[in-house]
């Protein structure tokens, strides 16, 4: 993993410098740039170097000098793609993926996007046609922000790096409304006027003649899967094999790969099949004083051997935020960021790149909200919305806890708004907001709800059915804000996470499964369980899913962190917040959601504006 940076329009080395020394920590190994002086374009990267840290170095250019690229992630199916292209009399002079990724594009062009296994964001310049190529993989996994004016067009991995150049970006009302429903703003937007971020599956093409651009999506998910000639069907039966397949290709490094070990199935089942190859696998544990929370106990009860374990302190847990507050720039609601930057920061002791069981409660429906979804469409089918309403009043007048995702904050919430179209469940779910609470933090109390939500109409309208509908919103909504939050905790450790659950062989195989052969009611990823039976024991099988969550209340409850990280002009509803505030702190109702993200978006606005 990198950071890939660059100016068209102007010819500004030093500006890029800038933009260079910003995100260090993304790429610590090298710094390279490339300026033309002619077209009024220059660009960089800073390398993480995981493949051929010899002669991987870029920006690189394809074997025909035609284009040049610089490149940010990793493409795991790039040895099969090296052959095909070989077969073509393409010559290489490399052992790595930014090599077949350039020489790819030269060969196939836009197409070879829909070819790549991988996560990346990467910018290929056409020196023919003049043109800036823009490109972000399918799921988003890697970030790629950019604004543009009259004079120029400005893009980078880390979105603080724009502020560089110019701070008098505004907070836009429609996505902080955005931000407050998701915890994040779903691409292309920001918070910010005119800074946008590339979609996943978006090629983005820029004119370094007059700056017109052009986009292109090569695939969208929401559409099934994408089947080509590099990925053709694939039958259920042969999943183990896809499996063990995708976990080769992901482990394809010049150092030892690390595993993120926790007490689910995903990881353990990952940790299985690859100590098939690697007998000696270094496996890394995170944990927590407080007893719901921690699943450290799983691996310790199992005796795990070469597993590093690090249980985290309360005071862990403050100092680590206070460090990471000055780094965020890109606002995202997800608290588990704290224990995944502590993790990595283990990670980076021992290797420089790891494999995490990210992508598989998408994949295999394993979220609890999945049962919950199902339940409100039978319920919704046989009682009337007032009924839901005087049973939310009810529930309303119990108290909150502090204990891990309690039954009783699980029942609260569903009937809290299970009198909502079941196409916003999700998000008021998500949020703990409604609709009428947004559109006062956002300021514009006529906002209606499609305008800013158009995409879940969208796919809700076009999915198959109401499970595949479901599915497809934990992809496109919620996934990100844990790639978001993996990204951020990984790299500011200088290490590249690897999800190979997110494979695209098994995300096709996910989105062409019939939904009913996927998902059992109140059978959590009873498929995956039914695959990889010999690989799980009894008592792993029947474990409760438990997120890689830890208790916020030690943060969002001590008055001292919010008088100190909360500026209140950077509230966009003082009243509301200090409301919301008060009430949770008393354990009225649950708000850490809420208030966890006015926490990030303050920080955020504080590193870039202040």
């Amino acid at each position: 993993m990198c950071a890939i940076y660059g100016i068209i329009g102007q010819n500004n080395i030093e500006l890029l410098k800038k933009i260079s020394k910003f995100q260090i920590f993304r790429g610590p190994d090298s710094q390279n740039f490339y300026e033309n002086k002619n077209d009024n374009f220059c660009f960089g990267i800073n390398r993480l170097a995981v493949i051929d840290k010899k002669l991987g170095n870029q920006p690189m250019f394809s074997w025909d000098k035609k284009f040049i690229l610089v490149f940010n992630g990793a493409i795991y199916n790039f040895l099969e793609l090296k052959k095909i292209l070989l077969k073509k009399n393409i010559v290489f002079k490399t052992n790595s993926d930014t090599e077949v990724l350039i020489n790819s594009y030269a060969y196939w062009g836009e197409k070879a996007f829909n070819y790549f296994d991988g996560m990346w964001a990467c910018c290929i310049y056409d020196l023919e046609k003049k043109k800036i190529i823009l490109s972000r993989d399918y799921l988003g996994q890697k970030p790629l922000f950019y604004y543009k004016d009259k004079k120029k067009f400005v893009f980078s991995s880390q979105i603080g790096c724009l502020f560089i150049d110019d701070n008098n970006f505004s907070i836009n009302p429609k996505n902080l409304k955005r931000y407050y429903a998701f915890s994040h703003t779903p691409a292309p937007y920001t918070v910010y006027d005119n800074i946008f971020q590339l979609k996943p599956g978006e090629i983005l093409s820029v004119s370094t003649d007059n700056l017109e651009t052009k986009s292109k999506i090569f695939w969208d998910i929401s559409d099934g899967p994408d089947f080509n000639d590099q990925f053709t069907k694939k039958d259920l039966k042969n999943f183990k094999l896809i499996f063990s397949q995708a976990l080769l290709k992901h482990s394809i490094a010049d150092n030892n790969i690390g595993l993120l070990l926790s007490g689910g199935n995903d990881s353990t089942i990952i940790k299985k099949n690859l100590e098939k190859k690697y007998k000696h696998l270094q496996t890394f544990t995170l944990g927590f004083e407080e007893e719901t929370f921690d699943e450290s106990k799983y691996i310790k009860e199992e005796k795990q051997l070469n597993s590093i374990i690090k249980v985290l302190s309360k005071k862990d847990i403050i100092h680590n935020f206070i460090k990471i507050s000055n780094s965020y720039d890109y606002a995202f609601g997800d608290s588990s960021l704290v224990p995944t930057f502590s993790i990595f920061n283990e990670v980076s002791k021992n290797t420089n790149v790891a494999i995490t069981g990210d992508g598989g409660d998408e994949i295999f429906f394993g979220y609890i909200t999945f049962d919950a979804f199902y339940l409100a469409i039978n319920l919704k089918k046989i009682l009337p919305n007032f009924i839901f309403i005087y049973i939310a009043k009810l529930f309303n007048l119990y108290a909150g806890d502090d204990r891990y995702i309690s039954s009783r904050k699980k029942i609260k919430l569903f009937f809290k708004f299970l009198h909502c179209d079941l196409k916003y469940l999700n998000l008021h779910w998500l949020n703990n907001l409604s609709n009428q609470e947004l559109n006062k933090l956002s300021g514009f109390e006529e906002f209606q709800l499609n305008d800013e939500f158009e995409e879940i109409e969208i796919i809700y309208n076009k999915s198959e059915n109401l499970m595949r509908f479901c599915q497809l919103y934990y992809f496109k909504f919620y996934l990100p804000l844990i790639l978001s939050k993996v990204d951020m905790a990984s790299m500011l450790n200088s290490v590249e996470s690897r999800a190979p659950l997110l494979s695209k062989e098994i995300l096709n195989l996910s989105l062409s499964i019939p939904t009913k052969e996927n998902y059992k009611f109140f059978n959590n990823k009873h498929l995956m369980k039914q695959i990889f039976k010999d690989d799980l024991t009894e008592k792993q099988k029947k474990r409760k899913k438990h997120g890689f969550a830890f208790n916020k209340n030690i943060l969002i409850k001590d008055r001292k962190i919010i008088n100190q990280f909360i500026k209140e002009d950077y509230l966009s509803n003082k009243d509301f917040f200090f409301k919301k505030l008060n009430e949770h702190i008393v354990n009225k109702d649950d708000h850490s959601q809420y208030i966890w993200n006015e926490l990030v978006l303050n920080a955020c606005r504080r590193n870039n504006e202040g």
